[in-house]
């Protein structure tokens, strides 16, 4: 029996009643469904890691990456599930993106209208 066989469907074609392939396949998709969350969790772990090093900067390094501490709390508050990385990613691009429409002119408020003579 390999798994090729297993996920194929063709069992019970080898010599394998349907009475085992039916249980191998349950317990394949058993499997499958276990590691797909274990590598959720380890790679949440590891996202979680990458976002507590930010912990370590000082305010003034996170304002120059665009984030604050409350950016860095509300990504460990997430569910583990949840990219923490993610959230701070869009933060810092969101501030990063108000500060250039400033900058050049484009803020919330349009420039006031002047009458022309």
């Amino acid at each position: 029996m390999t798994i090729s066989s297993l996920k194929s469907g063709k069992l019970s074609g080898i010599g394998f009643p349907v009475a085992v392939a039916v249980p191998a396949r349950a317990l394949l998709v058993v499997v499958a469904t276990i590691v797909r969350a274990v590598k959720l969790l380890v790679r949440g772990v590891q996202h979680r890691r990458e976002a507590a090093a930010l912990a370590h900067l000082d305010a003034h390094m996170l304002a120059d990456i665009g984030l604050t501490r409350s950016d860095l709390r509300d990504a460990a508050a997430q569910p583990l599930w949840d990219d923490p990385t993610t959230l701070l990613r869009a933060r810092a691009l969101e501030r990063r993106l108000r500060r250039h429409r400033v900058a050049h002119g484009f803020g919330d408020d349009p420039p006031p209208r002047t009458p022309e003579a």
